[in-house]
């Protein structure tokens, strides 16, 4: 999808939550990303790109060090339970 807009997988993703008007506030450090986060609003996703990206499912999480971490707290997951400390 990126790809077909000149996009990154980030602005991608940024795009498809401010295309639902879900409100996002993106972290960077990095000039260049800083812009990247910004530069959404010279394209739209098609219906058909926004319902494919709803319907992923993968991956579950993203931005940590391993699958079962989001970055922004670490998860215990089991068989039988999954546990979230913030």
């Amino acid at each position: 999808i990126g790809k077909a807009h000149g996009k990154t997988g980030t602005q991608v993703a940024l795009k498809w939550l401010v295309q639902q008007r879900i409100p996002v506030i993106p972290k960077s450090k990095n000039p260049k990303h800083l812009m990247e986060n910004m530069d959404l609003f010279d394209f739209q996703l098609t219906s058909s790109e926004m319902a494919w990206l709803t319907a992923a499912t993968s991956p579950a999480t993203a931005a940590g060090p391993n699958p079962q971490d989001s970055g922004d707290c670490s998860v215990a997951i089991d068989e039988e339970h999954v546990e979230v400390h913030v």
